[in-house]
């Protein structure tokens, strides 16, 4: 979606409301929609269920009136909390400009706002968007509880805040931090203004300079003659000069549907497939004709996604944003908005300045003093009209063999005087909204003062270096301050100073990049401001002193479920906690797949790291093997051993996995030897005793059984009724005891398997909109129920099929075939 339309003069902005369910996304709505004036605001759409809960989404427009000439609306979404409704999620999301994360501060709620933020940047890199540059806050709500059921804001932080973006406390019920959560979006989004083809221009010069990888695709509109084909043309140009081995491509989109057709004929389609999607940067011109073609909709589409897969670049110009483009797909409307969408936009008097002396000093013709400031000056739609006064000008002076003055150019084009200013100023200190104290007219006068700053021309060359900056990934931060200020000196100094700190970086990520791929894709290496952390960074680097991987902060212990099948290994694990290195040195947890064994592996590693001086290696032994084989191909093995024999703990999810891999082996008795000796801690997993794994060297098995093995076996009833009391109090649905007691009582061999079946029954009472109790689970799991014979003999309610080949199918999600109901899998628990 557009930002900023100096076209029409209008400022439209779409604020998404994320989160999980129940969290107070719909209550904030409701909360503006009552504080804004009748005459402000649109008709609020709210789909609820029984419940209250949002099955689909709210939206409420807000008109916010003239602001420094520009006609601004905001449009304000929720997306239902549930995760049935991930589609809709996804579309709502589409074309956001800024969002609002909703999260529930209760402590229960922890791992529910977790899956929404996870959830939220797997949804915006659908759209091809980076969670990293989207202008995003947060706000704790329902912070009003009593102390002991919530955590704190810090808590909070710590937990979700992983952008350090402002965050809110909030109890939206009552209003508190409501408008100070929108006005702190709303500058986000305001402060990403950039003026017209400013806007364009940089976004041009940042995909010449990083094809593929920033703003892909770009779309550039705007109406006939406003330089739509030169900025084309020109990002074309610049790319192969910055790297002539690229293979660029310029066409317009009839050229492409003639040569699509040619290629049809002579049955060359695959070749011509192949032809375009080997473009490194493709260049496409007039998209507007794509109206009422629905093969080439469909064929542009396909190499869109291909480019895309491939990381290759494509640039798009129209006449119009996609979503007016008659007749378009809207999969292809999706796609071509998920990069960035700029308009070029009617040039400034400033601009028409500059373009008229530059064109006349290449016809090499000179006029009088103000001639050419006179001519800027009046009203024209667009460059072309504006080089048609200039040569109109130019042919009088030839012919009459005299210069022409400014009263005579304006005689000669006609018009008597320029045209004066079409809307007022609005004046200093006064805001455009309502005067009285309120939330709203106060939250109006700031976005008044926001919107006028950023049409100021210093604070537009800010925006720029903000766009550009962003855009390849970079904390933009110590740039925003500057637009926090209201005079700020130095400003290009500044923004010279950001960039060369930004090369650094560059260099830094490069260099650490040759010795861990991994360590170079940390923030540190995107945030100017951290710059002396980056140096120390890349130095220890260097002396091969960086940290090996840590454990996951995902899977604490005090949430892992206890019983006597597990007890051993848990008891085992506090031991360790108590003489780390001393008692049970090795410990092996052993049992089959989905019992628990990487949860209780990060938990252990996460008390462990808690400690003073604690270096914790804590990862897949997967992940351990693709070290070493980047250590030997990189040639910094003495360097990859530094980095682990440093750690005070090695933890290896999987042990099995060394199997076969001799060098693999190796390292690791070496290292086993020298950590063992020094007293600290070995832990590993495997999915079953160390003396039946094959592949594996007798003198690694033999260390592996010097320690402690303990077994974890299927859950027992203890562990499985927490853990469905735990699944079930997350989603926020109340179970009845009974229904516990008949989840518990089945057979389930592992979590997964027990996770798998209440998700099943949880799903069933959603779709039927029925109490969730344990007459309707023995309906789920061992019969067809009434409601499921007479809906499989009409039409189809759910979002479930049953696929010819088995299997099932959702509109939602895919599952994976079972041959028993109690095998289905819903998601990867270790």
């Amino acid at each position: 979606m557009s930002l900023v339309n100096f076209t029409t003069r209008e400022i439209t902005c779409k604020i998404v409301y994320y989160g999980p369910g129940r969290s107070g996304k719909t209550t904030n709505l409701h909360y503006i929609y009552a504080r804004v004036p009748d005459s402000r605001r649109g008709r609020m759409v709210s789909l609820a269920t029984q419940t209250d809960r949002t099955l689909f989404f709210d939206f409420l427009p807000i008109d916010l009136g003239q602001i420094s000439g520009f006609n601004t609306r905001f449009q304000l979404y929720t997306v239902p909390g549930q995760v049935y409704y991930n589609a809709t999620r996804r579309l709502v999301l589409q074309g956001a400009d800024g969002v609002v994360f909703v999260a529930d501060s209760q402590a229960r709620q922890l791992d529910e706002n977790l899956e929404s933020l996870q959830n939220l940047q797997s949804n915006l890199l659908e759209h091809g968007v980076d969670i990293r540059t989207m202008p995003l806050v947060m706000q704790y709500n329902k912070q009003d509880l009593p102390r002991e059921l919530i955590l704190s804001t810090a808590d909070l932080d710590d937990a979700l805040n992983f952008r350090s973006v402002q965050s809110f406390s909030a109890d939206a019920l009552h209003g508190v931090g409501v408008f100070e959560t929108l006005k702190g979006v709303s500058e986000m989004v305001l402060k990403r203004l950039a003026a017209g083809s400013t806007a364009a221009v940089t976004a041009g010069r940042t995909v010449a300079e990083n094809p593929g990888s920033a703003y892909n695709p770009l779309f550039i509109y705007s109406g006939s003659g406003l330089g739509k084909t030169h900025l084309l043309m020109a990002i074309g140009q610049a790319a192969k000069a910055l790297a002539p081995t690229l293979n660029v491509e310029y066409l317009t989109l009839d050229e492409y549907v003639e040569a699509f057709h040619a290629a049809i004929a002579a049955g060359q389609g695959d070749a011509f497939r192949r032809r375009f999607q080997n473009v490194d940067v493709l260049l496409v011109d007039d998209v507007q004709f794509l109206s009422n073609r629905k093969e080439m909709q469909s064929e542009l589409l396909r190499l869109t996604e291909a480019l895309q897969g491939a990381g290759h670049q494509i640039v798009l110009t129209s006449d119009r944003p996609p979503p007016e483009i008659a007749d378009l797909d809207e999969r292809l409307i999706s796609r071509l908005s998920g990069g960035l969408v700029v308009d070029v936009g009617v040039p400034d008097y400033e601009t028409r300045v500059a373009i008229l002396r530059r064109k006349a000093e290449e016809r090499g013709t000179t006029f009088q003093p103000g001639v050419l400031e006179t001519v800027a000056d009046l009203e024209f739609a667009n460059v072309r009209e504006l080089m048609g006064a200039l040569n109109r000008l130019v042919a009088f002076q030839a012919v009459n063999d005299q210069p022409i003055n400014a009263e005579a150019a304006k005689q000669l084009l006609g018009a008597a005087a320029a045209a004066a200013r079409a809307a007022a100023p609005v004046a200093a200190g006064q805001s455009p909204g309502p005067k009285s104290g309120d939330e709203f007219g106060a939250f109006l006068a700031d976005v008044t003062v926001t919107v006028g700053k950023a049409v100021e021309a210093w604070r537009a060359r800010v925006a720029e270096a903000i766009l550009r900056w962003e855009g390849e990934g970079y904390r933009t931060r110590r740039l925003e301050r500057l637009l926090e200020q209201e005079t700020p000196a130095a400003v290009d100094e500044e923004i010279a100073s950001f960039a060369t700190d930004v090369e650094r970086l560059k260099a830094l990520a490069a260099e650490v990049g040759q010795l861990d791929p991994q360590a170079a894709g940390e923030s540190v290496f995107r945030d100017p401001e951290r710059m002396r952390e980056a140096e120390d960074a890349a130095a220890q680097m260097r002396a091969g002193v960086a940290p090996p991987p840590g454990p996951s902060g995902a899977f604490p212990l005090a949430l892992y479920a206890v019983g006597p099948s597990n007890e051993v290994a848990v008891s085992a694990v506090r031991a360790v906690l108590e003489h780390p290195g001393k008692k049970y040195n090795p410990l092996v947890l052993v049992g089959k797949s989905g019992l628990g064994k990487t949860h209780l592996l990060n938990a252990l590693g996460g008390e462990l790291a808690r400690r003073n001086g604690a270096i914790v290696a804590c990862l897949s032994t997967q992940a351990f093997i693709d070290e070493l084989i980047a250590a030997i191909d990189g040639n910094r093995v003495d360097w990859w051993r530094a980095r682990y024999r440093r750690a005070t703990a090695l933890l290896l999810d999987d042990i099995h996995l060394i199997a076969g891999k001799e060098r693999t082996q190796e390292e690791l008795f070496n290292l086993f030897n020298l950590l063992q000796d020094r007293e600290r801690q070995l832990v590993f997993t495997a999915p079953a005793h160390p003396n039946t794994l094959s592949g594996i060297e007798a003198r690694v098995v033999s260390r592996l059984e010097g320690g402690l093995v303990a077994e974890l076996k299927e859950p027992d009833r203890t562990v499985k009724r927490t853990v469905l009391e735990r699944l079930l109090t997350g989603q926020n649905v109340t179970a009845e005891p009974a229904l516990l007691d008949y989840l518990a009582d089945r057979p389930a061999d592992s979590v997964r398997t027990l996770v798998g079946v209440a998700q099943r029954v949880v799903g069933a009472a959603v779709a039927e909109d029925v109490p969730l109790t344990a007459g309707l689970a023995r309906e789920v799991l061992e019969g067809q129920s009434p409601r499921e014979a007479q809906r499989a003999g009409g039409f189809r309610t759910s979002g479930i099929v049953v696929s010819s080949l088995g299997g099932i199918k959702s509109r939602e999600k895919m599952v994976w075939d079972w041959p028993e109901v109690t095998d289905r899998l819903i998601e990867e628990l270790r």
